[in-house]
């Protein structure tokens, strides 16, 4: 939920690179306006938008509240790549429907050439799929489609599903459910003809019951480390990491700490890097990365033009936070990046007992 309408304007104020290329963009705050493309949705069926969401109340059929986008400005069958991401709720355990769906429907009334995401469907699970449909007798017999748990327990959740010319990934709440492999299946064979928010392209199934707190859609294929990201910072702000890995893992227990933990990162190719900012403590606010793209960066606790930081001097046992930020050379620009834990080890073991002469432990040694 939006808190602040000042958040828009602190929106505008964030660098975007051009590395995550979102394209479209729809936070709710008012109506169903694209923040980021020329694309705006439209509300349908007595959809409402209410306290930075849109409330979507469903129905047994087609005809209840959707949000209606232009799928042929949006053009999705046009990208390289794709990234479908979204963050809701709801307390109804759904019939088949769809949340977030492009594509085309046959004269039957089934999907034909289409991309979604199923946050729950009435069978227990959520399901993020692409399909290019030959006919219209089973086309969901050709979608290649990967499932996880269904959520609808009134919690907002966050869903990413990003398809690359070969592979297909799904993530909920920032963990990879799977993965799978395309084969024949194309984005070039999507169909731009609908784009909805809360319907599917079956028009034989229902509409989705919920509220959609924001989705955006990206013509790049967000790794694993952006969707921790963006999940981290949520849906009410906006803005790109350029880092595409960090270590130790995030929540690593028992790092070794002495004489030092060595942290390490990578950043995306053709980032002009000036300098990292290293933040590091054990007071999760002051590497928060909400905080920082909110309120300003802080203090750093060291600076470095290396991929790694060696941080001596820290506590055994330990929960420690830590966050690297990437300045860009020439401009300045602060690219914010996740906030990591890790817990360093206990101490280690230290011998107090005297020094046993070896000797004199065996038959016919002596102690001399």
């Amino acid at each position: 939920m939006k808190k602040y309408r000042m958040i828009l304007f602190l929106i505008c104020l964030l660098p975007i690179s051009a590395s995550a290329a979102i394209q479209h963009r729809y936070s709710f705050i008012d109506d169903a306006n694209d923040l980021v493309g020329n694309a705006p949705g439209t509300l349908v069926n007595g959809a409402v938008v209410s306290g930075g969401q849109v409330e979507l109340f469903g129905g047994n059929d087609a005809e209840g509240a959707y949000v209606n986008l232009p799928a042929g400005t949006i053009a999705i069958n046009t990208y390289p790549a794709i990234t479908m991401e979204l963050w809701s709720s709801s307390a109804t355990n759904n019939p088949f429907t769809m949340t977030a769906a492009f594509g085309n429907t046959w004269g039957n009334g089934n999907g034909q050439d289409y991309i979604f995401i199923v946050t729950d469907q009435g069978t227990d699970i959520a399901r993020a799929g692409i399909a290019n449909t030959p006919d219209d007798t089973e086309p969901w017999g050709d979608e290649v489609g990967i499932n996880g748990p269904a959520y609808f327990d009134g919690t907002e959740h966050h869903y990413v599903f990003t398809v690359t010319d070969t592979t297909a990934v799904f993530y909920i709440d920032g963990e990879l459910q799977n993965t799978a492999s395309l084969g024949e299946t194309a984005i070039s064979g999507l169909s731009n003809t609908f784009g909805y928010l809360g319907k599917g392209v079956y028009s034989v199934d229902g509409t989705w019951a919920g509220q959609i707190n924001e989705f955006r859609l990206y013509d790049s294929a967000l790794g694993e480390l952006a969707v921790f990201f963006n999940g981290q910072v949520g849906p009410d702000q906006y803005q790109d990491t350029v880092l595409t890995s960090m270590s130790p893992p995030d929540g690593e227990m028992d790092v070794p700490y002495n004489p030092a933990v060595e942290l390490t990162w990578t950043a995306l190719d053709g980032v002009a890097v000036d300098h990292y900012e290293i933040f590091l403590a054990t007071d999760p606010n002051l590497v928060d990365p909400n905080e920082a793209i909110m309120n300003g960066a802080g203090t750093p606790y060291d600076t470095t033009a290396n991929l790694y930081y060696d941080a001596a001097g820290l506590d055994p046992t330990a929960l420690y936070g830590w966050r690297v930020d990437t300045i860009e050379s020439g401009t300045g620009t602060r690219y914010v990046g996740p906030a990591f834990t890790f817990t360093t080890a206990p101490p280690g073991p230290v011998f107090v007992a005297p020094l046993i002469n070896h000797a004199a432990a065996f038959p016919g040694g002596t102690a001399g």
